[in-house]
Formats: C-alpha cells, sequence, structure tokens
C-alpha cells in the first residue's frame, strides 16, 4: 500500500517496523508501531474531535453488553485479506443473524466506535495482513471497549498481551472459524475473561501507546551528539506525489460517473 524512498529512510537513526524490508545501513526494529486508537473519537464531516480523552478512558469500567457478537468493516475489497474478510463476515452473517451487528463504510455508518463495540460483549477484529507483528487500532479498540476480541491477524499479538484476553481465529478455515465462533457465543465466557481483559487495557495504554513506546526507544539509544545546526527531515516526496495523482484520478474518475448516471437519468 505504501513504499519509503532510500534517501527518505537514510534521514534516521532507527527504523521501527512490525515487519522486515531493506533500510540499508538504518537499523531496523520489528515491532508493534504503536498505532493510534480510533475509540473515543468522533469522525463527522467538521472534522475529528475527541469524544473521551485518555483519562476518561483510564477511568471507565464496562456498562451494560448484550451477548452479541460487533464488527466495523467496509466493504473494501482492494486487498486480498480485504476480500477474505469481507467474505468470512458474510458467511457469519449467514450463520448468526441478528447476533452479528455490522457497522462501517458500506454497511451501517458509525462516527464514533464506541457505538459499536461498547453495546456488545464480543468484538470482531480481522486486521487486513498477519506478517510480523502487525496489529492496529482494531485490536486497541476492543479492548478499550471492554469487549472480548475475537482476533485474525498475527500471532505476535498473543505475546504483547496476557493469556486469556482475546481468543484467535484462523480465517484459512473459514467455515470452522464460524461454528467456532457460533460457540463462543453459545458458551458466554465474557465474564471469566474480564480481568484477562483489563489486564490488556492497562498494558495497551500504559505500554503499547505510541508515547511510551517511544520513549523506551530513545532510552535504549545511545546519547546524541548535539546538533550545531537544526536539521530538517525531508518528506517522502515520490510516495506523496503518487497519493496525490491517485487522489485526482479517482476524483475524476467519479465525476465522470457521477455525470453518466445524471444524463441517464
Amino acid at each position: 500500500m505504501k513504499t519509503y524512498k532510500q534517501d527518505f529512510i537514510a534521514q534516521f537513526g532507527l527504523v521501527l517496523s512490525p515487519y522486515s524490508f531493506e533500510t540499508q545501513d538504518v537499523p531496523l526494529r520489528i515491532t508493534q508501531t504503536g498505532l493510534p486508537w480510533f475509540y473515543g473519537l468522533r469522525f463527522e464531516a467538521g472534522g475529528i474531535t475527541v469524544g473521551q480523552s485518555f483519562e476518561d478512558l483510564l477511568a471507565s469500567r464496562p456498562g451494560p453488553k448484550d451477548n452479541k457478537i460487533s464488527v466495523v468493516c467496509s466493504t473494501k475489497s482492494k486487498l486480498p485479506r480485504h476480500r477474505e474478510r469481507l467474505a468470512f463476515v458474510m458467511a457469519l452473517k449467514d450463520r448468526l443473524k441478528d447476533r452479528l451487528v455490522i457497522r462501517g463504510r458500506g454497511f451501517e455508518p458509525v462516527i464514533d466506535k464506541g457505538e459499536a463495540i461498547a453495546p456488545h460483549r464480543y468484538h470482531l477484529v480481522l486486521e487486513n495482513n498477519d506478517l510480523g507483528c502487525f496489529w492496529t487500532e482494531k485490536l486497541a479498540d476492543a479492548f478499550l471497549g471492554w469487549s472480548l476480541p475475537l482476533y485474525a491477524g498475527t500471532k505476535a499479538a498473543l505475546d504483547d498481551f496476557p493469556d486469556g484476553s482475546m481468543i484467535y481465529l484462523d480465517l484459512n478455515d473459514v467455515p470452522s472459524c464460524v461454528a467456532q465462533v457460533e460457540r463462543i457465543l453459545d458458551e458466554d465466557p465474557y465474564e471469566s475473561r474480564l480481568p484477562a481483559i483489563a489486564a490488556a487495557r492497562g498494558k495497551l495504554m500504559h505500554e503499547h501507546n505510541f508515547f511510551a513506546l517511544i520513549s523506551r526507544e530513545v532510552e535504549r539509544l545511545a546519547p546524541a551528539e548535539p546538533l550545531e545546526q537544526p536539521q530538517v527531515v525531508h518528506a517522502n516526496k515520490r510516495a506523496s506525489v503518487v497519493k496525490s495523482v491517485r487522489r485526482a484520478l479517482k476524483s475524476r474518475a467519479m465525476n465522470v460517473l457521477a455525470r453518466l448516471r445524471a444524463d441517464r437519468g
């Protein structure tokens, strides 16, 4: 989805990445990268606003929850994993009916992910890949909403959080996965997993957030010599230009399609 020029990477003394890639002479550390959470943020037409602060999230406790599973999923199908997860969600919906609540772009929109997570005991977390240490806000948001994640992604995430705080799903066997989710809802282990979920929230908020991660990495580095003059970090220009061109082409294509539909109408 994104590429980095080597002269961009060469500006840094250390690169953090959830999976390995070529960095030439720059040291690379494989780690989860503290991607920002969405839970507690409101995505509205006027922009993004904070609905719950860090302190609000820290003080929150689980409220009333029904014995259903929710998922925030789009109809995006650009990557193979996008298509796999969408097919799995549809198969699960066919089996679970109203016990599965689907929210997201292309389904029922949501302004704050808390609306989709907080009311339910279980939340389906379907990452876009299972490489290295790659896990995202999808997993973090489930913990922040005091739900038990049913998680499909890298197994490295299981090492980042306490035992029992999530249930792993293997999407390579969809029928078995669907049956597993149905069995979990029937057995309803949520209450017995609450202590593990609470411990996972603590690790997420105090150890796996971006600021804690960067603080640890800076402390590991040898003290740097003071800069005699300020240095400028240059942007990854090629990637930025390509992204801008893609957006412009997509916008033009959508405008053409809209005009064609209007003419037909």
